[in-house]
């Protein structure tokens, strides 16, 4: 039997891409849960929480921390499956639909906001 890691089909640059690809994808997510834990725990306390106290506060950031961290394997998987299922390309036009959100504690985004920006992502995908 043939050992598939010594096969001549085996395209060692194609490799060397792949990983290097893999290892910075990896690298640039973790430091955003390092930005956004860090930023959690010194300043969304105030800026998201200004009522709370500050212990309270901070618990409250972290849990949208934790939320964050544990929600996105689980959406990893689902559009994984419907990348595989329907294609990557309309898959990936579709995922922002769900993340449309305004991040500013003073502001909120309207039902009709969110409509808007989902038909237009939804006419960029169809060029």
């Amino acid at each position: 039997m043939p050992d598939p890691m010594n096969s001549p089909s085996r395209d060692p640059v194609g490799f060397r891409r792949v990983l290097f690809s893999s290892m910075l994808g990896t690298a640039i997510e973790w430091y955003d849960f390092f930005l956004y834990g860090t930023a959690a725990a010194l300043v969304f306390n105030r800026l998201f929480f200004p009522q709370l106290d500050p212990l309270t506060g901070t618990l409250a950031s972290f849990g949208s921390y934790a939320v964050g961290f544990f929600a996105r394997p689980l959406g990893g998987i689902i559009f994984g499956h419907f990348g595989d299922r329907v294609g990557r390309k309309s898959t990936l036009v579709t995922t922002p639909r769900g993340r449309v959100a305004d991040v500013r504690p003073d502001r909120t985004l309207g039902a009709g906001a969110a409509g808007a920006a989902a038909r237009g992502a939804g006419r960029r995908g169809r060029r």
